[in-house]
């Protein structure tokens, strides 16, 4: 009797433990991968797509890149001339950045530091005053933008989601253009190659459509 008791003691203390040498499942899957396409950006002419990778429980990178077209939003506000001569160019788009999330893994609230660049290329043909002939220029506004900013992943389920961010930083604005201007010793029109360089401060605000894998 004495043994019995005592085997099922054992038995009963030993029981918990069987399972331990077992893999835990975790509470939630983590997703490490990021797949995101701008929004707000695409009102700008910025037609780009972004890659986020998860390094750790608190730090991700994300880089991006696409091309850009004329900028609609600033053309919208702002009245410019529309020669028959212009053409617009293939520009780029590039972004790189790092995030930091305090709370969850690749999710909700997170601090992030990014910098991009943005180039918009036009091109001019104008007709010389000398021989008659067609002039090509091509001109760019290009700028480099570093910001800190603050966002918010919201996921709709486990995979689509809604990346909102915004944030503040400087821009350097660099515009290159050909500008007409008076030779007198020949009494004649002539281009010649104009380059400025100005830095603003940059506010953001903006979202991204994403899927996670």
């Amino acid at each position: 009797m004495k043994k019995v008791v005592f085997f099922s003691i054992l038995f009963f203390y030993l029981l918990p433990s069987f399972g331990y040498g077992q893999k835990q499942a975790p509470l939630f899957h983590v997703y490490k991968n990021q797949a995101k396409i701008g929004v707000q950006e695409i009102f700008m002419g910025d037609l780009s797509g972004y890659y986020e990778r998860v390094l750790s429980k608190k730090v991700s990178v994300e880089f991006g890149s696409g091309v850009v077209l004329r900028n609609y939003l600033r053309e919208f506000v702002q009245e410019t001339v529309q020669p028959e001569s212009r053409r617009i160019l293939l520009g780029m788009s590039m972004n790189a950045g790092l995030k930091y999330y305090p709370f969850i893994q690749g999710e909700a609230l997170y601090l992030s530091m990014d910098y991009k660049v943005r180039r918009y290329r036009t091109q001019y043909k104008t007709v010389s005053t000398i021989g008659n002939e067609t002039l090509v220029f091509n001109e760019y506004d290009q700028r480099n933008i570093y910001r800190l900013g603050i966002g918010y992943i919201y996921c709709f389920d486990d995979h689509v989601f809604i990346d909102f961010y915004s944030g503040v930083g400087l821009a350097g604005l660099t515009n290159q253009s050909m500008v007409p201007q008076m030779n007198y010793d020949t009494n004649e029109w002539e281009f010649i190659k104009s380059r400025t360089f100005d830095v603003k401060l940059h506010f953001n605000v903006g979202l991204k459509f994403g899927y996670r894998f």
